[in-house]
């Protein structure tokens, strides 16, 4: 068997269907090969359906940022008719809780330098924001067998990022 494409793209999740796709309407002639028996049955099938621009590099979270412009007209980059029920983003914002790792300062960091909007939340506006959530810092994981796993959590999370876009 003889197969020719202008374009191979490997996986067919979120990400390389949607490359197969615009390629496609660019006229290349593509290809696109999943190990999985379907389109999104890898990880894309199992997230948790969010569209985040937070990263630890300025560059994923620009390109993320970018890409709320493709989100928020999914059915025009689909070409689909207006009569057609298509998934569809909801804004809803998230907020990335600082773990005390690192993370959200370098995530900060890297929306600070791709000029993706984002606040910086302390431990006070997170509990006024959103009183019926616990800001206890659960951790570090504990064994089952030590008795610190079943003790209460003493201290909080010291702050958060929100990114109202997303």
């Amino acid at each position: 068997m003889d197969i020719r494409a202008d374009v191979l793209v490997l996986g067919a999740g979120v990400i390389g269907a949607s490359v197969a796709r615009a390629m496609a309407k660019a006229g290349h002639d593509v290809l696109t090969l999943d190990r999985n028996a379907g389109v999104g049955d890898g990880s894309t099938g199992a997230s948790a359906g969010i569209i985040r621009v937070h990263a630890s590099d300025s560059q994923s979270s620009a390109l993320a940022a970018d890409s709320l412009i493709a989100w928020n007209r999914w059915g025009e980059f689909l070409d689909a008719d207006d009569s057609e029920e298509l998934a569809r983003f909801v804004t809803c914002g998230s907020l990335i809780l600082d773990a005390a790792n690192g993370f959200t300062q370098r995530a900060a960091a890297a929306m600070r330098e791709a000029e993706v909007p984002f606040q910086e939340w302390t431990l006070q506006e997170m509990t006024q924001r959103f009183p019926y959530i616990d800001f206890h810092r659960f951790g570090p994981p504990t064994s089952i067998e030590d008795e610190a796993f079943w003790g209460e959590p003493t201290q909080y999370l010291s702050g958060a990022l929100y990114t109202p876009q997303s």
